[in-house]
């Protein structure tokens, strides 16, 4: 199978870039949105993590290349986002490049 030369490029700049890059310091914020979207109290967030994930199709196959996965609020997506993750489970994976709009925090425009 013949490859772009741009998706080529795209995976050798991401590739050169986690190899320099220092691991940030980690931003803790407040849960904004904990017991709207997401349970709120973080023993019963970590249980429904755990449970969704636990009914979480197997993987059947190779290593994916690439999740995409929705975040909406645990009632509407949590089951299909962990079937999409499950889909890693199992393989060695090197490299996790996480896209997602920021729609709560005010005068942030980026990805």
């Amino acid at each position: 199978m013949r490859r772009s030369r741009g998706a080529g490029l795209v995976l050798a700049l991401i590739a050169l870039a986690s190899a320099f890059a220092e691991a940030p310091a980690p931003v803790e914020r407040p849960a904004v949105l904990a017991g709207r979207f997401y349970p709120s109290e973080p023993a019963a967030l970590r249980r429904a993590v755990t449970d969704a994930l636990a009914r979480a199709r197997p993987s059947r196959g190779p290593a994916p290349l690439a999740i995409v996965a929705p975040h909406a609020g645990f009632a509407y997506s949590s089951q299909i986002a962990a079937d999409a993750f499950a889909q890693a489970a199992g393989h060695d994976i090197e490299l996790v490049v996480l896209l997602a709009p920021n729609h709560t925090v005010p005068g942030f425009d980026g990805v």
